[in-house]
């Protein structure tokens, strides 16, 4: 499991450098004034959208814990093609005798 907790660490840690790469693009790009979208309401729906979004995220994570998200699947997939591969080296080597 401590394998799962790195990987955990490993895909947020890539998941902030995403963000903040996806942010300087964003801000090097073009843009033209917009007056529909720059007014007070349209930026506090955008702000309820993320705080919406970020407990929907932190509850996920309460309930089903570190190692019960999409984490643990990649941890299940990696741990099962790990011991297929072993036993098939394992049984190709018993076959050579």
């Amino acid at each position: 499991m401590d394998a799962c907790y790195a990987l955990a660490a490993v895909v947020f840690g890539l998941g902030f450098v995403r963000d903040y790469l996806v942010d300087v693009a964003m801000r090097e790009q073009p843009s033209f004034e917009l007056r529909v979208l720059d007014v007070v309401p349209a930026h506090s729906f955008a702000q309820c959208l993320v705080i919406v979004g970020t407990l929907l995220v932190l509850s996920s994570f309460y309930r089903l814990g570190v190692t019960g998200t999409a984490v643990l699947i990649l941890c299940v997939y990696l741990n099962d093609l790990q011991e297929r591969t072993w036993a098939t080296t394992l049984e190709s080597s018993w076959r050579s005798e």
